[in-house]
């Protein structure tokens, strides 16, 4: 994380911490009787790290993180939609847990008013959305790879919005070898700066790589124990596949004949 977001996200902590002097102490809640939970909005491309943030501030504030299945919250039915809500922040109240909507965006869409009878029950769980966050003292994040789609109402009820940025070359550097666990016995010929530099990934997909790479030395007779610069190329070329992104040999050179790119 950069300077920035690491200051947003420590502030945000923080609001949690003392809420008790501000709110009690300070007798804030008389102005403030609605909106005194904590609302923090992440957004940014896939794999940047913001479903791990949301752990992370579960972890720091010492409270579980309840992952809301918005699949299974979302109904066909009239009214059912807005019951399953309701009964989530209900029941989020009474464990004090810490509530993390991801891909929020399928939910939270922005309202229109075309007339239809589908689009006037999409407005209303918007609606309600609103009322419940401004009304829960708790905890709740958002997390969305599509920040434009969102009701823009919910940006004023956001205590913090934080965008997780696509990582530069240095900062892939750093992901590629602390993600490595200190135990993998690596080959000398390994450069976590060249595959940085060369390849484009975010947080997510460099993970795939690396435990891939793990498993395609594991299985390699003639890695003699090791993990090798051509099983994070192999690992690599798999992750290209899987994200559908076209490559020539000239995208792995020197290493192309190691990856079967002759």
């Amino acid at each position: 994380m950069n300077p920035d977001q690491r200051e947003t996200i420590g502030h945000a902590i923080e609001q949690m911490n003392n809420k008790k002097q501000i709110y009690e102490d300070w007798n804030y809640m008389k102005k403030y009787p609605y909106g005194r939970g904590l609302t923090v909005l992440l957004f940014g491309a896939p794999g940047t790290g913001k479903s791990m943030m949301a752990q992370v501030l579960a972890h720091e504030l010492n409270l579980e993180l309840y992952r809301v299945d918005i699949s299974k919250v979302v109904d066909k039915y009239v009214g059912e939609t807005e019951k399953s809500l309701s009964m989530i922040f209900r029941e989020a109240k009474k464990c004090n847990v810490v509530l993390f909507f991801d891909e929020c965006d399928t939910i939270f869409a922005k309202r229109a008013d075309d007339g239809g009878s589908n689009q006037a029950s999409a407005n209303n769980k918007t609606a309600l959305l609103l009322q419940e966050m401004e009304a829960y003292d708790g905890v709740c994040v958002l997390a969305t790879n599509y920040k434009h789609n969102i009701d823009p109402a919910f940006f004023r009820r956001m205590k913090y919005i934080v965008e997780f940025q696509f990582p530069n070359a240095d900062t892939r550097e750093m992901l590629w070898k602390t993600t490595v666990p200190k135990t993998t016995p690596l080959d000398e010929d390994v450069d976590f700066r060249f595959i940085a530099e060369k390849y484009e990934f975010a947080g997510g997909n460099i993970k795939n790589c690396v435990l891939n790479a793990a498993f395609l030395a594991a299985e390699d007779p003639t890695a003699g124990g090791k993990v090798c610069m051509r099983h994070y190329l192999m690992a690599i070329k798999y992750e290209f596949v899987k994200v559908g992104k076209v490559f020539t040999r000239a995208d792995f050179e020197p290493y192309a004949e190691q990856v079967g790119l002759a």
